[in-house]
């Protein structure tokens, strides 16, 4: 089974977030989750939750990188905001 790990600077109920869960609902035979840099909003949680997604919400470094190594595609929901860009400055798992 294809591991998606979606990343996004918070999960809420902005159109990025939206659209994630919405795709996420359509994508067959793959494990889903999102990434929350920031606390995520409890409605958009459920939302995802709903569509099958695992939640991480503010993981640590740590846990972070562990979710991008296992899985298969890592797709960033970009958004112009100092968290996504200290994601992308750090050393991230090869």
């Amino acid at each position: 089974m294809l591991k998606i790990i979606h990343i996004i600077q918070i999960l809420s109920n902005g159109g990025a977030a939206r659209s994630l869960t919405a795709t996420a609902k359509y994508l067959n035979n793959t494990q889903q989750s999102v990434v929350s840099l920031l606390p995520a909003d409890a409605f958009a949680i459920e939302s995802a939750r709903k569509a099958k997604m695992t939640v991480l919400e503010a993981p640590d470094k740590e846990t972070l990188n562990r979710a991008i190594e296992n899985a298969d595609i890592v797709h960033i929901h970009f958004w112009n905001s100092p968290e996504m860009y200290a994601l992308l400055q750090s050393e991230l798992p090869a």
